[in-house]
Parts: structure tokens; sequence; C-alpha cells
């Protein structure tokens, strides 16, 4: 009987090489050897997840269908293959060959896609990576870190232009906003490696931050009449954000005086109608508030607001108070800047094929669409705007930037077409994806409103995962069993082998070190956190923090110093707890650059020298006031008493 079994199975494996592939026959014998098994007690290796992740990317319902007919790991066992993803700030190679998994099952028309650009504030912090060997939390900016503590994250999304799809691509970590200069190298370099994985930028779309605006009308040159760049031959359309554009409008309108061909346009008729509107008991406009006349700060950044100012209802209430002469007949051009700037607006942020109002419909070129964005565009062009009697037009950035970004999209549109591209959803040409992502960091780091620099690595190691799985819209998705198994082979297994690879930590290279501070380890931490080296727990060396605080240190220094000047006549300096913070920081632990000298510095080891802190503490001056440390080779004085009695001499002395 057991030879019949073994004969059967013999016979069968036969059947298996000689009809089916070997990537097929190995997939039904590991389906034979798992049949019995719970689903829980099932181990899979990484030539089945290879198989199983590949199927997924080609079809989420498909593979969703399958695996209740055969053993499949789930998509949490999938979704933690990402553990040993290794994430860095600026470019990473492993990203874009993951991207490109994806953009393999897109068809050629939903390779279209929008670069989005933008800022986040962070809370300075640094954090020391043990398995890196490095720490996170200064500035670096494509792979060039400097010693400056980064306080802001500038984030580079691609997203689909005719189906909504997103992908955060990298991040960098600055001090204060990122150049104009290295914005250009960041753009140029994302828009190349997205060429590389079959992806086809027409459009780059920022907020109106002053190094954005530098970067678009000094570094790039871009004018209304070339709206445009050029990378690698293929043009490259920039916009600015609409909403943001909004609100920079609304902004103005309220504060200074807009005057169009002689007509003024003024706040003061929309805050007369307002009050005599927010008393009736049916209002025109309902939606009016206190916050949308004389918003806060905060609610400046709420585009709600500033849309709902510039709204139909609006535009009906002030005509319909000026027609029974509630409000001046000079009204009249303010409803209608109210008016125009709706339609812009609508025209602009179009997400579906029809909507009640036509012109926020998916943007198909007819003429209404035109005659809007011809009208607005000479608006712009021609409006004056006044600070009291003083013309301050020329200094005004959002008519600069209505007008590049109305400039842009028609052109924008004009290659379209070219492309038998037959609509756009206009929406889909702004940085909601951007804002909401950073809401998602947010609430990733605890809700912080400024995350730390490890916060948000962290959360975007996660977030970039999440969103990789998510099914795309548009995919070539293989629905049928069979499709999807004859699709499955080798190569397509090769394409994903970079994603099971374990990460990989290298030892940390410690060299021989000079503890010359031994004098102070009998020293125990001091209970307030401020007396010591960093006020932050993730900085601290448990080994420093115990027996080295500051203040111990400064007054050990002045002492001694004092000391040996009775002893030997030397002249010295005091220091203090600036200085001795700035010599001993973690900047010395950065290795930056090495000294000129190493052998004058506090340390003799050549990695440990930062010549900014060097600036504040010269040689002499630190030289002078630690002898008693016994570390300079130019030391000539030999004290041969330990510190403690040295300190009971000196007492005893004065």
């Amino acid at each position: 009987m057991i030879k019949r079994q073994e004969d059967v199975k013999a016979d069968f494996d036969k059947i298996l090489t000689e009809h089916l592939t070997e990537a097929f026959a190995n997939f039904i014998r590991f389906q034979i050897s798992i049949a019995d098994k719970s689903p829980k007690g099932v181990r899979y290796g990484n030539d089945f997840k290879q198989f199983a992740l590949t199927l997924h990317l080609l079809g989420p319902s498909a593979y969703k269908y399958m695996s209740k007919i055969i053993h499949l790991p789930s998509t949490s066992t999938l979704h933690r293959i990402t553990r040993n993803w290794q994430f860095n700030a600026g470019f990473n190679d492993f990203v874009f060959a993951a991207i490109k998994l994806r953009v393999d099952t897109l068809e050629e028309r939903n390779r279209e896609c929008v670069i989005c650009l933008d800022e986040m504030s962070l809370k300075s912090h640094l954090f020391y990576n043990v398995s890196a060997d490095e720490i996170i939390g200064f500035q670096d900016i494509r792979n060039r870190r400097k010693a400056e503590i980064a306080d802001h994250a500038l984030v580079v999304m691609v997203r689909g232009l005719i189906y909504n799809w997103k992908q955060p691509l990298e991040y960098f970590f600055s001090h204060s906003s990122v150049d104009a200069n290295e914005l250009k190298e960041i753009i140029f370099e994302s828009i190349e490696r997205l060429h590389n994985i079959g992806l086809n930028v027409r459009l780059v779309v920022s907020d109106m931050g002053s190094n954005f605006y530098k970067l678009v009308f000094k570094d790039l040159k871009l004018t209304e009449a070339s709206p445009y760049f050029c990378v690698n031959g293929k043009k490259v359309h920039y916009m600015f954000d609409v909403p943001h554009l909004l609100k920079s409008t609304r902004n103005n309108f309220f504060s200074y005086l807009f005057l169009f061909r002689n007509n003024e346009i003024n706040k003061k008729y929309l805050e007369e109608f307002y009050a005599k509107d927010k008393i009736k008991q049916y209002r025109l406009a309902p939606r009016l508030t206190d916050m949308h006349l004389y918003p806060s700060n905060f609610q400046k950044m709420k585009v709600k607001l500033a849309s709902q100012v510039f709204s139909n209802s609006v535009t009906v209430g002030l005509n319909t108070y000026i027609s029974f002469n509630e409000l001046p007949q000079s009204a009249t051009f303010t409803a209608h800047f109210i008016e125009d700037m709706d339609k812009l607006f609508d025209v602009l942020n179009s997400s579906r094929f029809k909507d009640c109002k036509p012109l926020q419909a998916a943007f198909i070129g007819n003429s209404a669409q035109v005659t809007v964005l011809q009208k607005m565009k000479s608006f712009f062009e021609e409006v004056k705007i006044f600070k009291g009697e003083k013309d301050i037009t020329k200094r005004m950035k959002f008519l600069h930037g209505w007008g590049l970004t109305i400039a842009a999209f028609s052109e924008l549109w004009k290659d379209m077409q070219s492309s038998n591209i037959p609509y756009l959803f206009t929406r889909y040409l702004n940085q909601d994806c951007l804002e909401n992502y950073f809401g998602k960091v947010r609430n990733a780091s605890g809700n912080a409103r400024n995350p730390t620099p490890i916060q948000f690595a962290r959360s975007f190691k996660k977030l970039f995962a999440v969103q990789y799985f998510h099914h795309v819209e548009g995919a070539n998705c293989l629905d049928d069993l069979s499709s999807i198994l004859t699709n499955i082979n080798a190569e397509s297994l090769r394409k994903v082998e970079f994603m099971f690879q374990p990460a990989t930590f290298q030892p940390i290279a410690v060299k021989c070190t000079d503890y010359r501070l031994n004098p102070l380890m009998g020293i125990k931490k001091s209970p307030s956190y401020r007396d010591y080296w960093s006020v932050n727990e993730d900085l601290q060396d448990p080994y420093i923090s115990k027996f080295m605080p500051v203040k111990h240190i400064t007054f050990q220094t002045n002492l001694y110093a004092e000391q040996v000047y009775q002893l030997t006549n030397k002249r010295y300096s005091q220091t203090n707890l600036t200085e001795v913070k700035t010599f001993i920081g973690l900047n010395l632990l950065m290795g930056i650059k090495k000294s000129p000298s190493y052998r004058d510095y506090w340390s003799v080891n050549e990695d440990l020298q930062d010549p900014y802190i060097s600036k504040f503490m010269p040689v002499n001056r630190f030289f002078a006031g630690s002898l008693h440390f016994k570390i300079h080779a130019r030391q000539s004085v030999q004290l041969v008493v330990e510190p403690y009695t040295l300190e009971r001499q000196f007492s005893n002395a004065i």
C-alpha cells in the first residue's frame, strides 16, 4: 500500500513536470503539501511570497477571490514584508523599483502624472539610530548632510493625471525652507527617475512659498508666454496650487482696495451686506459667518472659508440687495468679482463628469470654461491694488501666480488634446493629496502638530507601504485565474526579489577610546535634567549622562584651571555653561569634518572634530581651562594628585 502511494506521487509529479511550467508545477506541489495544515500554521517561503505579492499587484480583487480557493498569505502578511524596507531621507532606488512594479500594471494613458511638492514644519529633535549608526534630525538634502538641526520636511508625491492614484516618492529634512537651487535639482532628478520607470510627468504643482516663487520666476525663468520647462526633451508645465491662490486672493481682497477699469472692488460692501443679512430670519447667504469675514490666522488657512466667501449665494445676495437699493450701485463690481472668482474656482476644481454647477464638471475645453479662463486672465493683468493711495500692484505675488497658473493649464490642455485625452479632472492638479498626507503623518505621530524628524521618517515608511497596497483604478487587472497564473513566471518573480531581502545591519566600528574622564565617574546623575548635555532622553548616552553633569564639568574646569594658575602662573580664563555644552555637544559625535590638527582638541579621536564648535572655544582657551584632564600632547604641567585631592588642596589654600 505504501509503495502504491509513492508510485502515485511519482506519476503525479511526472505529469506536472511534463505538462506544466516549472513555476506552476511548484505552485501545485506547494498547495498539496499544505492542504491539511491550518492557515495559521503555514509558513510561506520568500519564493511563494514573491508569487503572492505579484498576484496582489496584478489584481487585488482576484487575489481576494483566489484566497478562498487556494492557500495564499493574508494581506497583513504581505504588509509585514515592509518591515525590512529601509527608507532614508533623499532619493531611494528601492522606492522607485517598488513603484515600477505598480507602473507596469498601468495602461499607457494612466501613466500620465503630476508631481506635487510641499513642506511641513517639524519639531527640532535628534535621534540616534543604533542599527544604522546614524543621528536622524540634521539637515539632509540629496544625501548632503549638514550640522544644522532640521525643522522642515519637504515631501515629493506623484499622482495620476487621468486616474486618481498617488504615491509618496521621497522626503528631505532641512533647516528652514529648502533653497530654490536645491528645489530645482530635486524636481529635475525626480522627473528623470519617473521617466526611467515609465511614467510621463506633465506637470509640477507647489504652493507660493518664497522659495517656490523664486524657483519659478528667477531660476526656471518661467513666464505666462512660456509656463513650462523641458526635461529630457519633454515639456513639463508648472502651476501654483489653486486653493492656495484662492486663499491669497481672499486675504488681499480683505486688506486692500482693488480697482478694475476705474471700478472699485471693496470688502466694505460685503461687510455691509453681511451686517444686514445676518439679522434676517431667512438669509440669502446663510453660510456666511463672522469667521468668513474676520478670520483668525488659523482660519485663514482653511480653503472652505475662502470658497464660501467667493460663492454663488453671496453673489446672489449682493445683487438682490443692490436691486432693492439696500446697497449702492457701486457694489455691483464687487458682486461681479465674487461671481467671477467662484466660476474660476469651479473650472479649476472639477472632480466629476457631471455636476449641478456646469462649470464644475470635468474640463472638456467648451466655450463656457475657456471664456472664464480668458476673462480672469485679463482681470489679473489689468487690476490695480491700492494700500491707501499707494499703488502696490507690483508687490502682489498672487497676481503673477494666477497668470502663470491659467497660462500653464491652458498649455497643458492643448498638449493633452494632442495625446487624445478628452477630459481632465482639474482637482487632480492641486496639493490636496499632500495636505491630506500631512494630516495622516500627524495622526501616525500621535496627533502631533509638528512631529519630530524620527516620527516623520517612521510615518513616511508606514504610509508608503499602506498606499503601495491600495488598488490603482485603471490598472490592467487580470481577473481570471488562468490568466493570472499564466502571467506569473520566473521573470516576474525576480522583479520583486528586492522586497524580500532581509534588513542588513553593519557592525558599528568602535575605535580604541582614551577614557581620560575617569576621575568624574563617581558623580551621580543630577535630579535636574537641565544640568545635562541634552534635555532629551532619546539623545542620552547612558554612560555619559550618568557621569557628566555639565555644571559639574564647568565648575571643575574653572576650579582646576585656577589651581594650575596658582602653581604655574599659567594664564587662564573662565569658561561657562554655554561653551562647555557647545564643545562637548552632539556635534562632536557627527564627525562632519576633520580638524587640521586633531591633537589640539579635547579628544584625540580625529573623527570627533567639528570646526563649528572650535570657533566658540579656541584651543588655547580650552587648553588653559582643562589641564586637569591630562589629555593634551602639549601639556607641560603634570598634576600628580587626584582631582578631589586637588579640590581639597585648593579649598584649603583659599
